[in-house]
This record gives C-alpha cells, structure tokens and sequence, in this order.
C-alpha cells in the first residue's frame, strides 16, 4: 500500500501555457442539457467563462460540447499552449484512446481535428472537486437566457469558488 499527497484543488499551469477547465451536465428535472467551461493563465486569472444551452442530449455529449466550445474559444484567442482538465473519465478516453471512439459522439472527428492544428494541447483527468468552477458554469446555463454566453469578465457567483481553489488543501490518498 502507497500513500501520497495529493492537491484536491485547481492547480494553476506552467508559466507561458493556460488551462481550460469544462464540464457538461444534464438537468434530471428537465432533461436540458448544458455545458460550460473556464480559461485561465498561469497566474489563475481569468481569460474567459462561457455557457451553453444544448438542448435535450446525452452527459457524454454535453461533455464534449463542452470541451469543443472551450477548444475553439481558446484557439480563437491565440492561445498556443493549453492544458485541459475533465472530470469525466469517458470524454478523456474518447478522446485520447482511438478506440474507445467507436460507435461515439459526431462532435469527435472535429475536437481531433481543433487538437491537431498547431498548437501543444495536453488533456488530463482530473477529480470532480478539481473542476468546480467549470460544473458551476455549466449549471449556470440552466438559468441564462442565453443559449450561448461568453464571460469576459468573472462572474459574481464565481468568486467563491475561485476563493475555495487558490487555498487547494492536500490530502492523503491510499493507493491499493
């Protein structure tokens, strides 16, 4: 047995490289399905936030709608180096194992295809509390009356949670 310390929070990028945090996510009670995502520096500041109303389709979906609006936002604004961070172990593997694509979502073959251009991109699977702050924008999609929202400026609601993610605590994790 292994123990080791773990970060449970937002860990900030490198210097030079930005990361994007997204999320999907599916009303039980409506079936509205939204996705919303978080782009920030290497000195965690805000770049942009965006929201967005799917309509009716699966969580896995919602996921990658999340991770394709994220992709093109950044690369609009020129970002070259990108971390990206999912808390859903199956939109990670979508996209980093060719064959767990088969029979998957269309939005695939096009996030490949905003990977691919030229720019260093790295995905990783991070813990549902290490992506707090993207969940949270994806539920805000439910009360927008906009189907799509870009947030150039940090939401008010926010705030606390970018509080609770600059004081990452460290836990013990058992390895078996």
């Amino acid at each position: 047995m292994m123990r080791c310390s773990r970060s449970v929070a937002w860990c900030k990028p490198p210097a030079g490289w930005c990361k994007l945090n997204f999320d999907g996510a599916v009303s039980k009670s409506s079936s509205m399905a939204t996705c919303g995502g978080v782009l920030r520096d290497a000195d965690r500041r805000w770049i942009m936030g965006y929201t967005k109303r799917l309509g009716v389709c699966s969580v896995l979906d919602s996921e990658l709608w999340g991770l394709f609006e994220g992709l093109l936002s950044a690369w609009s604004l020129h970002i070259r180096y990108l971390l990206v961070e999912t808390n859903s172990l199956e939109a990670y593997r979508i996209i980093t194992e060719p064959s767990a694509a088969c029979g998957g979502s269309t939005l695939v073959p096009y996030i490949l295809e905003l990977i691919s251009r030229p720019w260093e991109v790295r995905l990783s699977h991070v813990r549902r509390n290490e992506n707090a702050l993207a969940d949270h924008m994806a539920k805000m999609a439910l009360a927008s009356d906009f189907i799509v929202h870009k947030y150039l400026d940090l939401p008010l609601d926010c705030l606390g949670l970018i509080e609770e993610e600059a004081t990452g605590e460290a836990v013990t994790v058992v390895l078996c």
